[in-house]
This record gives C-alpha cells, structure tokens and sequence, in this order.
C-alpha cells in the first residue's frame, strides 16, 4: 500500500520536533483526512470504469 507509506512520510514530516504524544495524534489525523479525501477519488474511479466496460 503506497497511500499508507506516504501517510507515515507526510505524519514524519509534519511532526518533526513535537512530543510523541502530539505526533501521535497528528499522524491519526493525517491518516484520517487522506482516507476521507481519497474515498470519494476511490469511487470516480470506480464510477468510470463501470461506464467504459
């Protein structure tokens, strides 16, 4: 799974110099919007491919 890898990257990144606690809880929120904005990509995909067959 590519998207997760590039969570934790994006996670990493974004909590360099915080508490483990803070980076923590910013890792479970990054993994939550990128799942919430990848859903409905997810289904366009999903969506165009039934119309093309």
């Amino acid at each position: 799974m590519e998207g997760l890898g590039l969570c934790k990257r994006a996670a990493m990144i974004a909590n360099a110099g915080k508490s483990r606690a803070q980076a923590k809880t910013k890792a479970l929120f990054l993994t939550q919007e990128m799942h919430r904005l990848h859903r409905p990509l997810r289904e366009q995909v999903r969506y165009k491919s039934s119309r093309i067959t």
